[in-house]
């Protein structure tokens, strides 16, 4: 097959809704753009300010400073985040330091170069002053680049915080496709969780008529399928591969961005990933990346629905119990982490009285044949699934991210208690098969033996 390593990938206006990014530029040499770029939406302004950490500021700082040496701006000291002895985490610690950066210098325009980590950590920042910023992104990793809202850490407590999506993405191709292989499968992950997650999505608009846009959802949906099939070409990290799965996870971006959520994203499988990064999860003393445990997760949200498909006589119980039971049921999950006050506020308000969750257990189950009908041909077979993540050197084990059973079923129960946001958690749990549907799947060695 041709491999069209000059192709021009340019995402401009999509369709007549608020959208905050005006251009998302992924070519080769698309660094060249940075210039116009700047003049274009930041007329006024004389200076940048890049913001890396060590190696995307190694991966791209030599092409960037080549390109911004014959423009008219003043580039500032770069700041390059430097984690220790870990990773650089999106938390508070790091949006305070490129905070500092940008109060010392109020006419900088603020770049950042690497990819989700350091794109959340400026756009959370850029936001709390009230300034727009550019993101030059380094692989294809994630598709956060362009999302509404940012995934930051907070007291242990993963949540995403509403803010301003860049101006203008620029992505070389030559980059994208030199990025560590775990980063752009990780970005293949991310990808392919959307295919449980748009299931989520329709589970929702079945149960509590939560709309569903044509024009936001085709921007998630569109090729999604023959994507997941062809994980060979992301392997041998193809220019047009790779070039195709950013733009594509970009363009999922703009479908947070004109939501105003990251539903089209994100569903089980994401709040599942949310514990695992909540409580630390790493391999081998790494920490796990995000498209690698959210691939994992939409192996779990798969199993989970091939499990109440495969159901005949659906037999219903009250998982609540008292409010006292419940309460002591959340407190228990949460172990006393340091994110427990903000699950326990959202778990107590999906609590249900006794008579309140008879007549919800009776409407849902009157939906089951018009959802099985719905999700079941739109979910890829979580064999089928396993294989290609296994082809695409993805986790498709519990045991290889060393998560014990225990661990994960911890994590499927906590997860339904993270959002308000309906997903095949919330439907299992409210007809009282939550837990008992996790103990399958993860004690059935079709699964995950």
């Amino acid at each position: 097959m041709e491999d069209n390593s000059s192709k021009k990938y340019f995402c401009g206006k999509l369709i007549g809704m608020k959208k905050e990014t005006a251009e998302i530029i992924v070519e080769n040499d698309a660094l060249t753009h940075l210039p116009r770029l700047l003049n274009l939406y930041f007329p006024r302004s004389d200076e940048v300010l890049f913001i890396s950490d060590i190696n995307t500021s190694q991966a791209a700082a030599d092409r960037i400073m080549k390109v911004m040496k014959e423009s008219r701006y003043t580039i500032v000291r770069p700041l390059i985040l430097d984690g220790g002895t870990s990773v650089v985490q999106a938390d508070e610690n790091s949006i305070e330091t490129v905070q500092k950066v940008l109060s010392d210098h109020p006419e900088a325009v603020a770049v950042s170069v690497g990819s989700g980590t350091i794109n959340d950590i400026v756009k959370v920042a850029a936001f709390e002053h009230s300034r727009r910023y550019i993101c030059v992104a380094t692989a294809a990793s994630v598709d956060g680049y362009t999302s509404f809202g940012a995934s930051i850490t907070s007291k242990g407590f993963k949540h995403t915080r509403q803010c301003m999506a860049p101006v203008a993405v620029v992505a070389d191709i030559e980059i994208l496709r030199k990025a560590p292989y775990a980063l752009t499968s990780a970005g293949w992950g991310d990808l392919i969780a959307k295919i449980p997650s748009c299931c989520d999505w329709i589970l929702s608009n079945c149960v509590t008529g939560e709309v569903i846009d044509p024009s936001i959802w085709s921007l998630v949906e569109t090729d999604l399928f023959r994507k997941a099939h062809d994980v060979d070409s992301i392997t041998k990290q193809r220019s047009d591969a790779v070039a195709s799965q950013f733009l594509h996870l970009a363009n999922t971006g703009i479908a947070m961005q004109l939501s105003r959520s990251s539903r089209p994203a994100s569903g089980a499988e994401h709040l599942i990933s949310h514990v695992w990064e909540m409580d630390h999860l790493s391999y081998q003393g790494v920490p796990v990346l995000h498209g690698h445990k959210v691939f994992l997760g939409s192996l779990i949200s798969t199993a989970l629905y091939e499990y109440l498909f495969s159901l005949e006589d659906i037999v219903v119980s009250n998982r609540y119990g008292t409010q006292k039971v419940f309460q002591d049921k959340v407190r228990t999950l949460t172990e006393m982490k340091p994110y427990s006050e903000s699950v326990y506020e959202i778990a107590m308000s999906k609590y249900r009285e006794a008579e309140q969750l008879e007549r919800c257990q009776k409407y849902l189950l009157s939906l089951l044949p018009q959802i099985k009908k719905q999700i079941e041909q739109r979910l890829i077979d979580f064999s089928v699934l396993r294989s290609l993540g296994k082809r695409g050197g993805l986790a498709v084990t519990l045991a290889d991210l060393d998560i014990g059973r225990e661990q994960a079923f911890r994590a499927i129960v906590l997860a339904q208690l993270l959002r308000n946001r309906y997903t095949i958690l919330d439907y299992l749990s409210e007809l009282g098969l939550l837990e008992r549907a996790a103990e399958r799947i993860l004690s059935d060695s079709y699964y995950f033996g």
